[in-house]
């Protein structure tokens, strides 16, 4: 027995190792009496081992796989000293009327002890730049490294199409690195492609003689949730599919789906590609061919970012908002597949077959492919210019001198909620209007900073001014000089303010509780108050406006798929890269007002407030005046 309260004197008494003779027994007995002693001590380890000798490998199950890819928010580093460093990652924030927000990568430092504080002055000095580093891979220029050339990806598809005509094994390793050339999926869960199918991400039709295998798109953006909106939707749909070779997923089914690794099949690109002079050759590498490429042959992001279904794993905002016909989706696509799968030599007549059929199946396609995917918030034009022409009628009857002094400021005030929405593509805030003088009429700009959440980008924008806009401000403040004139002194005891100035009135509304205030006891109440324009105050006001309930922010989403549409009559769409710069969605250390930016001011000013212009013009929109 043993007693732990024992000495060690008389506990050696009791239990003598060196009474004993065999080996076994006497290392036994030392082990027995380290646990012991970790016993007395109350320092217990459990430890649990895998036996060395187990060289099978335990594939993860599909959840474990989809714990793996989840993208971890943030974490928290103890660093000691009561102090610690949390980092958070890039993440969207998206409130409940739909409004985006990008969340920039920070790294904050908190500590309960005052020595350790000090440390925050040498964090923040470095903190911004380990923040902000961009990694080369995520940038589709010549530079990178990691981008093919098109020579080099006609070199690499001519090898791997070699390899088809090799063992089971190898063909089909090939046809799925073929297939990650043009899907942006990897080849290991090509390999697995019903996997695949019964995700959702790949779509099989037609008979066991003649399949056709098609790629889905699918955004995960905001559904429409007012029903009675849903026939006035701009963009039908938020999924659409791409023809991809078929008989390539015969080679990969022919291998009975082979469990492999990605360490094997970049053994199997090193081999293949040896002495070929492209370079090293990996999974990765090929994932990211599709998206390099449709980015910079377009120069759109929202088009690559759609095509290669990178738009939730990047946290593009512009996911949320924008809008495509269906055609522009499969004709960018069948341009990438030709330049990749038209070979270099005329000879290679196989190529040239596999292509042809996608060809004519892309013709049936965009004969069918009616419509437009993208944002289910952004409505359709004519029921826009529908709403405006509404409201225009009923800011003009209540703005008159012989309505109530509150019905006037107010329906003004509500007219210049919308037209600023509508032209200067700002995200509706509380006191959307901000000050008079953040206007500059004489270069036409107006500069804003309305991302309201503490971790998004802190610097502002650029917005150009249109020419309706501008005259809209001129009337806006000639209406209010009016006003003044007209109810200054009495503002002055009902405000108790001493002056009351344009700018006092200046993007404001008289609130007034369920009463328009007629005697001098009712305007003094304390229910009657001059506050700023706000998503809640308009909503109210407008209930009994428009026929339908609307989103706050419907027309940021309308004005970006006008940005982007081409019109028949020969309008060119915006470039995407001046929307995300219009709308602040261009991404940390590359604004488009950045020191290291590219972009000519004078071209984004230009075409930015041009196509704006033109927004309002297609909506047949007027002036709003007094008679």
């Amino acid at each position: 027995m043993y007693e732990r309260n024992l000495k060690k004197e008389d506990r050696n008494q009791l239990f003598n190792i060196k009474d004993f003779k065999q080996v076994q027994a006497i290392e036994y007995l030392s082990a027995l009496l380290i646990i012991f002693k970790r016993l007395d001590d109350r320092r217990v380890v459990h430890r649990q081992r895998k036996s060395k000798k187990s060289k099978v490998l335990q594939w993860p199950t599909k959840n474990e796989l989809k714990k793996f890819r989840e993208i971890k928010t943030g974490k928290q580093v103890d660093i000691g000293h009561n102090a610690k460093i949390s980092i958070y990652d890039a993440a969207l924030h998206k409130d409940e009327e739909g409004e985006v927000d990008l969340l920039d990568p920070e790294m904050e430092f908190y500590s309960e002890d005052e020595k350790s504080k000090n440390l925050n002055y040498i964090l923040s000095d470095n903190a911004t730049h380990l923040m902000r580093h961009r990694q080369r891979r995520h940038a589709p220029f010549v530079t990178n490294p990691h981008y093919l050339a098109p020579d080099i990806l006609k070199q690499i598809v001519y090898v791997l199409r070699t390899e088809l005509s090799g063992h089971w094994r190898d063909a089909a390793i090939a046809a799925a690195c073929l297939l990650s050339l043009l899907t942006g999926l990897s080849p290991v869960a090509l390999m697995d492609f019903n996997e695949l199918i019964q995700d959702g991400i790949l779509i099989q039709n037609g008979s066991s003689r003649r399949r056709e295998y098609l790629l889905k798109l699918n955004l995960k953006i905001t559904e429409q949730k007012i029903k009675s909106l849903n026939h006035v939707r701009w963009n039908e749909v938020m999924t659409h599919q791409l023809h991809l070779p078929s008989a390539w997923f015969d080679y990969i089914e022919q291998a009975s789906n082979p469990l492999i690794s990605s360490t094997h099949i970049n053994t199997k690109l090193k081999n293949w590609l040896d002495n070929r002079f492209v370079g090293s050759i990996t999974v990765e590498k090929l994932q990211a061919q599709l998206y390099f490429h449709i980015y910079y042959e377009t120069y759109n992001e929202y088009l690559a970012h759609v095509i290669a279904g990178r738009d939730s794993q990047h946290h593009m905002p512009g996911i949320y908002y924008g809008g495509l016909p269906k055609t522009q989706l499969s004709s960018t696509y069948l341009a990438f597949l030709e330049k990749a799968l038209t070979p270099h030599s005329t000879h290679f007549t196989e190529d040239t077959a596999e292509l042809k059929i996608l060809q004519q199946q892309f013709k049936v396609q965009s004969a069918l492919s009616i419509g437009r995917i993208g944002s289910q918030l952004a409505l359709e034009p004519n029921f826009v210019k529908e709403q405006f022409h509404i409201l225009h009628r009923h800011c003009h009857e209540n703005i008159q001198e012989d309505k109530h002094i509150i019905n006037q400021l107010n329906a003004y005030a509500c007219w210049m909620w919308h037209i600023s929405l509508l032209s200067l593509a700002s995200r509706p805030k509380k006191n959307l209007l901000g000050n008079l003088d953040d206007y500059c009429v004489e270069l036409k700009l107006l500069y804003v900073n309305d991302k309201k959440n503490s971790k998004a980008r802190k610097d502002g924008r650029f917005i150009p001014l249109s020419d309706f806009f501008i005259k809209t401000l001129q009337n806006y403040t000639a209406f209010l000089e009016q006003i003044i004139e007209a109810y200054g002194s009495f503002f002055r005891q009902v405000f108790a303010k001493k002056k009351i100035t344009v700018n006092d009135l200046f993007g404001k509304v008289i609130f007034s509780k369920d009463i328009l205030p007629i005697t001098v006891k009712e305007w003094q109440s304390r229910k009657i108050k001059l506050i700023p324009l706000s998503r809640k105050w308009v909503n109210s006001y407008m209930q009994g406006v428009f026929p339908k309930n609307m989103y706050s922010n419907w027309l940021r989403h309308f004005d970006m798929n006008f940005l982007m549409h081409e019109q028949q009559e020969g309008k060119p769409a915006l470039a995407f890269h001046l929307i995300q710069a219009l709308y602040g969605h261009d991404q940390r250390d590359r604004e488009a007002f950045h020191p290291h930016s590219s972009l000519i001011p004078n071209v984004y000013v230009q075409q930015a407030r041009q196509q704006l212009q033109d927004n309002v013009k297609s909506l047949s929109i007027k002036h709003l005046e007094r008679k």
